[in-house]
């Protein structure tokens, strides 16, 4: 089974693409499924079960927080409730991953890296 654990959609401030394109996309390359981890929020979240069922493939959500450290990809997170990924916001990696765990989110390092 193939899924991108890492895609970003317009709700991200680097891609234009609107969910279903995306989601169009990783059907047409032959994947099993997509993740969006858009950039700080969970924006996109809400049309995941509508996009699996138009696709009739896996779609998860998760979100890219930065952290003083790095990048980090929450999985599994789909509630934006108390704004804890604000657009502005730093974590330290402790804090993130207490808060991640809180919701039962899976944390792992994001491979992006700035020049």
């Amino acid at each position: 089974m193939f899924i991108d654990l890492h895609c970003h959609s317009r709700h991200s401030h680097d891609s234009l693409m609107d969910p279903e394109f995306v989601s169009w996309r990783v059907a047409d390359v032959g994947s099993n499924g997509v993740c969006f981890t858009e950039h700080q929020a969970v924006n996109g979240c809400s049309m995941t079960q509508r996009i699996a069922a138009r696709f009739g493939f896996v779609v998860l959500s998760g979100v890219e927080v930065n952290t003083w450290e790095g990048r980090v990809l929450a999985y599994g997170v789909e509630d934006d409730s108390c704004d804890r990924w604000g657009r502005s916001r730093f974590f330290n990696s402790e804090e993130l991953l207490e808060c991640a765990h809180s919701i039962e989110a899976l944390c792992v390092p994001s491979v992006y890296q700035t020049p």
